[in-house]
C-alpha cells in the first residue's frame, strides 16, 4: 500500500482568510435576513411569532389621511389585514449593513420602525381644526356605524391634540431559527469551497 499526499494548503489559505475577513459571509446573512423581513410583511408573521391584526378601524391611518389633506380615507382603513402593509415603505426600508470585521446591522431608518417591532405607544398628528373639518364632512355622508367609531374625534377636548394608541409588537427583523440554520450553512459552505 501506498501513501497518499494530500495538499490541503489551498483550502487552509481560503479558510483562514475567510475567518480574517467574513465580509463576504456577513453580506449573505444580511442578504438572509432582508429577505426574511420582506417576506414576513407577506405572510404576516415573522418566524413562528404571527403578527396581531390592526383594530377593525385604523385609526392612526384615518387621521393621518385627513391630515395629508384627503378628503376620505382609503377602504383598507376599515379591515384588520394585512398588518404594516399600507405603503409598502416599512418593507422596502429594511436593509443591512457590515459595520466591523464580525459585526452586521440589519433594520429601518424610518423613525416609526422600532414602535412595530417591539409595540409601544405612538401617536398621530394634532387634531387641528383643518383635520377636523376634514372628518366632519366625511362622517356627514356616512351612517351612525362611522360616527359613533369616529364622531369623538370632534370633541373639543380634542382639539389641536394628538391621539395616542398603543401599538403590537410585530417583529420584522432578528434571527430565527430558519435565518440561523441558513447562516451555519452558509458559513460551512465557505469552509468547505
Amino acid at each position: 500500500m501506498g501513501n497518499l499526499d494530500v495538499d490541503a494548503g489551498d483550502k487552509i489559505r481560503r479558510l483562514t482568510q475567510d475567518l480574517e475577513r467574513p465580509d463576504s459571509i456577513l453580506r449573505g446573512i444580511g442578504a438572509m435576513m432582508v429577505a426574511a423581513s420582506q417576506r414576513a410583511f407577506r405572510e404576516q408573521k415573522f418566524g413562528d411569532v404571527a403578527w396581531e391584526p390592526r383594530g377593525p378601524i385604523n385609526l392612526m391611518g384615518i387621521i393621518a389621511d385627513f391630515a395629508a389633506g384627503k378628503s376620505e380615507p382609503p377602504r383598507r382603513r376599515f379591515e384588520d389585514r394585512p398588518a404594516l402593509r399600507d405603503t409598502g415603505r416599512l418593507a422596502q426600508s429594511i436593509s443591512f449593513r457590515v459595520v466591523g470585521a464580525t459585526e452586521l446591522e440589519v433594520g429601518s431608518n424610518l423613525s416609526y420602525a422600532k414602535v412595530h417591532q417591539e409595540g409601544g405607544e405612538t401617536q398621530s398628528a394634532s387634531l387641528t381644526d383643518t383635520i377636523r373639518e376634514r372628518i366632519a364632512a366625511w362622517l356627514d355622508g356616512r351612517g351612525s356605524k362611522y360616527r359613533k367609531a369616529l364622531g369623538w374625534l370632534l370633541a373639543n377636548k380634542f382639539r389641536n391634540q394628538p391621539i395616542k394608541s398603543r401599538v403590537h409588537a410585530r417583529p420584522f427583523v432578528g434571527i430565527t431559527k430558519e435565518i440561523a440554520e441558513d447562516a451555519q450553512d452558509l458559513i460551512l459552505a465557505s469552509i468547505i469551497k
